[in-house]
């Protein structure tokens, strides 16, 4: 029973590890406490209230302050002894939080447990955002009898890309309740498979040659969580499609001032594919066959 609550302590702790600003980390202000004030509001009625008012009031309603002068500096030093006291092994870390999380009273985690609980966030183990932590947990598997591992190979494991994990169990990501959210999208691709009519464009023949019965949905959120249902797996043209993510890697590599030396920004007013130059003898923009020949040539 006390390993039960000592559990639920640390789930609930972990829950709240970062609500406080991290110390040492640039630009982030200390969070003054909560300063309350006494006095006679219309001259004889004592009241309490919240220190909030300008100083204005203060003086006009003769209420008296009881903030001390130290209030911010005080919870920055709890956040400085805090900190030590993790360090010292007092308070559990970021790492040992989430450990028993995912442990849920076990003194070990499966490896695939570990990797379960990661897809319910959106994450794959596959994100270059998590290579480091992939890469560990691959080493450290093959040195276990039984694939699973204790606190500290876990720590070992996910200390490179803790911050992003922490994120993602303590459901901060864009979609918190992302299983919940794939439900509804699979039950949107399920109703939409059963509509029968339409048919695929025939005027390019890699695009006449696909079956009309295949039917995907990949998505991807700006944290990163993915989710794919149906035939994904299926190679297809992109077509057209691919311009704008061709531009987007050009100018990544190159920067924007140096793409848009050899392509324009401005609409031709022509057909897509017309092979055609403004009267710098560019092409109109990187979304035209013209352009996005060029920035293809840009691309390695």
């Amino acid at each position: 029973m006390l390993h039960f609550r000592s559990t639920v302590v640390l789930k609930e702790l972990f829950q709240t590890q970062l609500k406080r600003p991290l110390p040492g980390r640039a630009g982030v202000k200390a969070t003054p406490a909560a300063c309350f004030s006494t006095g006679r509001l219309d001259g004889r009625l004592p009241g309490r209230v919240r220190a909030l008012a300008p100083q204005s009031f203060t003086r006009r309603h003769a209420v008296r302050s009881f903030c001390s002068k130290g209030d911010s500096h005080n919870e920055a030093s709890k956040d400085s002894s805090a900190e030590k006291r993790r360090k010292a092994g007092i308070l559990p870390s970021l790492e040992d939080l989430l450990f028993y999380t995912i442990a849920e009273g076990q003194e070990k985690i499966p490896a695939h447990k570990f990797t379960t609980a990661l897809k319910a966030t959106g994450l794959r183990t596959g994100d270059p955002r998590l290579k480091e932590c992939m890469e560990m947990l691959k080493q450290t598997v093959k040195t276990t009898s039984d694939g699973a591992l204790d606190r500290h190979l876990f720590k070992k494991c996910v200390q490179s890309n803790i911050v992003l994990l922490t994120q993602a169990f303590r459901k901060k990501f864009v979609i918190p309740d992302f299983q919940s959210f794939c439900a509804h999208i699979d039950e949107l691709y399920d109703k939409a498979k059963n509509m029968p009519g339409g048919q695929v464009a025939d005027y390019i023949p890699q695009l006449a040659r696909f079956s009309p019965d295949l039917w995907a949905v990949s998505l991807c959120t700006v944290d990163g969580q993915r989710h794919t249902v149906g035939d994904t797996k299926v190679p297809f043209c992109l077509q057209s499609c691919v311009k704008p993510l061709k531009y987007a890697i050009a100018v990544h590599d190159h920067g924007t001032e140096y793409v848009h030396r050899f392509i324009a920004k401005e609409p031709s007013g022509l057909r897509f594919n017309k092979l055609f130059l403004n009267e710098e003898d560019k092409p109109h923009n990187p979304m035209v066959n013209a352009g996005a020949i060029v920035c293809t040539s840009l691309i390695k």
